[in-house]
């Protein structure tokens, strides 16, 4: 492993492979963990540099869709906010996908000395994303938000296909389009639309979260 760079953080792909930069202000060792798409671990192998509270690190031979997580080394004293425990695997706050499912096992708590990663995501490297578009431009004083849950939306409106039902495509739908014109909408606050986990009350009874 070389040492890299420490920014951007998060993986970076390269010509030559992945840069992996991770923030840490109280970590004295950060280990990269490297698994195969069904969980399986390849590897495990230290960041080797350190600039500024930025653990960093370059791995050779690597590319998009390759899985990973960090066990971050340092102090645990919950009293002062800090929980480093290496048994767990942690997700790069920076990935962004992620693979695998979470479960609510002993090993997931921080105070636990089981090994957390049977039992969570793993990050996903990612290739670089498109430039976006540009949107329409339309005044300030002319725009209304529409705040929309993707799932709630689409779930049970008559227009839109099963399979596209709680989905992204179902909210590109032309019926829901024009609906949401029809009402002076221009623009949608899609709420929220990002990775989640059921809280462990609802995991126990057998349910999930409506949001999220």
């Amino acid at each position: 492993m070389e040492t890299g760079r420490p920014a951007p953080l998060g993986a970076t792909l390269t010509p030559d492979g992945v840069n992996f930069a991770l923030y840490s202000s109280i970590a004295k060792r950060v280990e990269l963990c490297l698994y195969h798409p069904d969980g399986s671990l390849i590897g495990n192998v230290d960041l080797p540099g350190c600039s500024d509270d930025v653990w960093h690190g370059m791995v050779p031979g690597i590319g998009a869709g390759q899985h990973y997580g960090y066990r971050v080394h340092g102090p645990y004293d919950p009293a002062r906010g800090n929980f480093c425990n290496p048994a767990k695997l942690l997700l790069d706050p920076y990935a962004r996908q992620v693979a695998g499912a979470f479960s609510w096992q002993p090993a997931v708590f921080a105070y636990s000395p089981g090994d957390s990663a049977p039992y969570v995501p793993k990050s996903v490297v990612t290739s670089p994303l498109d430039a976006p578009r540009p949107g329409p431009r339309i005044p300030w004083s002319e725009t209304v938000f529409y705040e929309a849950n993707v799932r709630g939306f689409t779930m049970r409106h008559p227009a839109v296909p099963e399979h596209e039902r709680g989905r992204f495509s179902g909210m590109t739908n032309g019926e829901v389009l024009a609906y949401l014109k029809s009402l002076g909408i221009t623009s949608i606050e899609l709420m929220p639309v990002f990775a989640f986990i059921d809280e462990h009350h609802l995991a126990q009874k057998g349910l999930r979260n409506f949001w999220g």
